[in-house]
């Protein structure tokens, strides 16, 4: 992938824009929602918890976390680290 100028700034917009901003707080309420109707299953019912399940969706969660959170920084990282190295 080349690395420029042009798309460094793309992705520190996105970062910075306020439809990241929003597009973060939708699929958190997403995730936040699941667990609440996850939670409310499992109070009403009294169903037996499943140790997999369980391990499955906070793993999902931290994925989530890291798309919305780690990953658009990394990049962004990257490529200033790129750019700065071709101008070396």
């Amino acid at each position: 992938m080349k690395r420029d100028e042009r798309t460094l700034s793309l992705i520190s917009g996105l970062l910075e824009d306020g439809a990241w901003k929003v597009f973060r707080e939708e699929a958190l309420k997403k995730v936040v929602s699941h667990e609440d109707s996850l939670n409310r299953l499992l109070f009403r019912t009294r169903t037996p918890v499943d140790p997999v399940e369980v391990e499955y969706f906070r793993g999902f969660r931290q994925g989530v976390m890291y798309v919305l959170d780690g990953l658009p920084n990394a990049i962004k990282a990257e490529f200033e680290r790129g750019l700065k190295e071709s101008d070396s």
